[in-house]
């Protein structure tokens, strides 16, 4: 069984809790979430990590960058438990003492069954911006094909499949999240179709 990874998007859930910038700064150059997912060499090689909260309030146990990371609160008990094929990386706050540590699903696989996933398709007439992705507008429910995951594979992405917080986890990973003391409910697990 795989899940997809996210954040919970309630906004009552968020209300008091502090609100982080979808950047990162890469000893000290600002870049997107979404620069740095699409280029994962970026966030390699010992480099310092920081955020920035945008709005002040209650450190939670979790938090994003953009629709692309997730973070977790350092001091989170056995939090390193989670950083299998070295995947966490340090991030310190740039307005805070604030410490974290971010999931780096830096691993992307192949393994999408395009005929059985659930997209919004271009229409036929439109021919879609070089820039974007030539398989659809949006990318609704993947359908994955086992085979194509390696073995004891824990944390990954899929390969082409654009949309927020393509964070794909296995069973047993999603069990050492759940078996940290936190309050879970800030994050979402959505079972997904294997084949």
């Amino acid at each position: 069984m795989y899940y997809k990874l996210g954040i919970n998007p309630s906004s009552r859930k968020w209300s008091t809790y502090e609100n982080l910038s979808s950047s990162l700064w890469i000893d000290g150059i600002e870049m997107s979430s979404t620069r740095l997912f699409n280029h994962p060499d970026f966030l390699k090689d010992g480099k310092h990590i920081e955020c920035m909260a945008l709005r002040e309030g209650q450190k939670a146990p979790i938090n994003s960058i953009g629709a692309d990371f997730i973070l977790f609160d350092s001091s989170i008990v056995d939090i390193l438990s989670l950083n299998v094929d070295n995947n966490m990386l340090a991030v310190e706050s740039k307005n805070s003492d604030s410490k974290y540590l971010l999931l780096n699903n830096f691993h992307s696989i192949d393994c999408v069954d395009w005929d059985l996933s659930e997209i919004d398709p271009w229409p036929k007439n439109i021919n879609p911006a070089k820039w974007k992705n030539k398989r659809g507008r949006f990318f609704i429910k993947p359908v994955l094909k086992k085979d194509h995951i390696p073995p004891q594979t824990k944390v990954f992405r899929l390969q082409e499949w654009d949309g927020a917080f393509n964070i794909v986890i296995s069973d047993d990973y999603k069990d050492q999240i759940i078996r940290l003391n936190f309050d879970h409910t800030f994050l979402t697990f959505e079972a997904l179709t294997v084949i």
